[in-house]
């Protein structure tokens, strides 16, 4: 039954302070041409710049491509796989910031409308359309993508003109920045991913993976392998650019962002303690590598054991810098539970005794329960997330209930409260998701071994 396209009425006036959504990017896949008229008529009254795509195959490529500010869905489209779309486009780099909208069967029931709530989107628009319901969801969205765009940049900084290309790898760029424990400056590179040449999506554990973006898998690198930053004099280790000084301006890199440039302020304290240890952090490398650390060590194609002892170096690192300033530095609770996350899934690439990486997510565990306990906001919502993972992983499903629950106590406080709405009820359905499909998570050997301990 085709879908009754709503009646073209007269554009309502925008609201003040609406000028800074002109010139909004909007994507649209709808398999209704006269539901497409309404949106084009209604989405340029509204000064929005509108792009029709037919094919579903197209949805992924022509979004990261052209990077829009708005996508909207029809989830009733034969051959687009929903699921599939929202996941790669809201962990893309490019797409990030991108408010997906989908548009809902007509003859959907509210199952049909519940599950489609689950998917990784921005907002549901249900059917017979309406052109206030039309401008209504653009506005919301179009606010969305470009604080949710803004808050990328202000995070990431602007790191123009001071990255290069690496010549054996065409996913990274290199930045070179220095080690603030040396009077010397002793220099560290820094390498970042490239937008749109790694395909990346995260576990269970929402723990990033890395695939070619290309069908012969040319320049493709794992950043799990890449992602560390190792002085090579000190061994003093963290996938945090914050932490080193920028020698292109003289300061430390976080110096733009703020309020939070505090916690990565090196006082004597945290000194005392990284300069004290370095001489330990030089002898775990040597003796975890059988000798002087090769190149590859300190660079991006690291191998996996050699990642394996980087990640190492970054825990004892993390647990240092967090015992110098436990308050301003509780965040890096969040990273000692997600490098022992790292660790584990290497574990589990190089073949070793499940025993081995059962150790690394149970430490994790650990570590998130405290970051649960003292973060607030983004930090707060993802670690309970990965608590509730492990432990249905674990077979805990009572204590993964728990933090289901904190996850939904979350989203019944006022939007003023909540750090960042969309982040956390991506992080609430995913949560619901597993839930839902806990038994199929379990892990056999993992409860066995639990219960053997």
């Amino acid at each position: 039954m085709p879908h009754q396209p709503p009646a073209i009425d007269q554009a309502e006036p925008a609201a003040d302070g609406d000028a800074s959504l002109k010139d909004i990017n909007v994507l649209i896949i709808d398999g209704n041409p006269a539901e497409v008229t309404a949106f084009q008529t209604v989405l340029a009254g509204e000064g929005a710049k509108v792009e029709i795509i037919s094919n579903p195959r197209d949805v992924v490529p022509t979004a990261t491509r052209h990077a829009p500010d708005i996508l909207m869905l029809d989830a009733s489209v034969d051959g687009l796989d929903i699921g599939t779309t929202t996941r790669i486009l809201s962990r893309n780099p490019t797409t990030a910031a991108t408010a997906i909208i989908l548009l809902a069967p007509a003859d959907a029931d509210a199952r049909g409308v519940r599950r489609l709530k689950e998917f990784d989107a921005f907002g549901l628009m249900q059917r017979p359309l309406t052109c206030g319901a039309i401008r209504k969801s653009f506005r919301s969205a179009a606010t969305f993508s470009r604080e949710a765009g803004q808050m990328r940049r202000d995070a990431s900084g602007d790191t123009k003109g001071r990255s290069k290309r690496v010549r054996d790898c065409g996913a990274l760029l290199k930045r070179e920045l220095s080690c603030p424990f040396h009077s010397f400056g002793v220099p560290v590179d820094f390498y970042q991913l490239r937008t749109g040449k790694v395909a990346s999506d995260v576990d269970l554990f929402d723990v990033p993976t890395y695939a070619p973006a290309t069908a012969d898998g040319r320049d493709f690198v794992d950043y799990n392998l890449a992602g560390l930053i190792v002085c090579r004099e000190c061994f003093f280790t963290t996938n945090d650019p914050n932490y080193f000084d920028d020698p292109d301006r003289g300061v430390a890199t976080v110096q733009e962002r703020g309020a939070s440039r505090a916690a990565y302020r090196i006082d004597p304290g945290t000194r005392g303690k990284i300069t004290t240890a370095a001489g330990h952090r030089g002898l775990v490398a040597f003796e975890r590598l059988g000798g002087e650390p090769e190149e590859s060590f300190f660079s991006w194609n690291r191998s996996e054991k050699e990642a394996l002892v980087a990640y190492e170096l970054a825990i004892a690192t993390s647990r240092l810098l967090y015992e110098a300033s436990p308050v301003r530095r509780n965040l890096e609770l969040l990273r000692l539970g997600n490098y022992e996350l790292r660790r584990a899934m290497l574990r589990e690439k190089t073949g070793a005794p499940f025993e081995r990486v059962l150790k690394h997510r149970l430490a994790a565990a650990e570590w998130l329960g405290k970051a649960f306990a003292s973060c607030k906001g983004v930090a707060m919502y993802k670690a309970a997330y990965q608590l509730a993972a492990i432990n249905i992983h674990l077979g805990r499903d009572a204590t993964a209930f728990q933090f289901l629950g904190a996850l939904r106590e979350q989203t019944r406080l006022s939007i003023r409260e909540q750090e960042d709405p969309a982040t956390l009820q991506r992080y609430l359905r995913r949560a619901q998701s597993i839930w839902e499909d806990r038994t199929s998570h379990h892990h056999a050997e993992a409860v066995e071994l639990q219960k053997a301990a």
